[in-house]
């Protein structure tokens, strides 16, 4: 049985996704953080709705010659400037080292949920499955 095709375990593999790209983005912020001019940036938490669309499998059916084709790819993870950076700097750098900081702690938490899901749902397949 291949469990990246299960609904659950492909919600959890982007959300992982999601969380690794995010500490990266944050890691850039913080390697730029006495770059004159250098604006923050953080990746778009996808929302409930996002994740459920981009985990069906179901797909809309033509049904007449008359209607649209009506899937579409999934956007991927995107970087983009912060709009209100927490505070600003003589040398006009948006970056904030305890705004990012507590970017870090929230992404790092979030991943650590989704890998003990992760965790927690094979332990409960490899018991349903075991010989007792």
């Amino acid at each position: 049985m291949d469990l990246s095709q299960t609904k659950l375990f492909n919600m959890l593999k982007h959300r992982m996704e999601h969380s690794t790209e995010r500490q990266r983005v944050i890691s850039e912020n913080m390697a730029n953080l006495n770059t004159p001019g250098y604006q923050s940036k953080d990746i778009k938490q996808p929302t409930f709705k996002q994740t459920l669309r981009e985990a069906s499998s179901l797909t809309p059916t033509p049904t007449h010659t008359d209607h649209m084709q009506g899937t579409r790819a999934p956007e991927k993870f995107r970087s983009r400037n912060e709009r209100k950076p927490f505070e600003s700097f003589i040398s006009e750098n948006a970056v904030s080292m305890e705004d990012q900081m507590a970017k870090m702690s929230e992404t790092t938490g979030a991943h650590q949920l989704a890998t003990t899901l992760y965790k927690k749902s094979t332990d409960m397949m490899r018991a349903a499955v075991a010989k007792p």
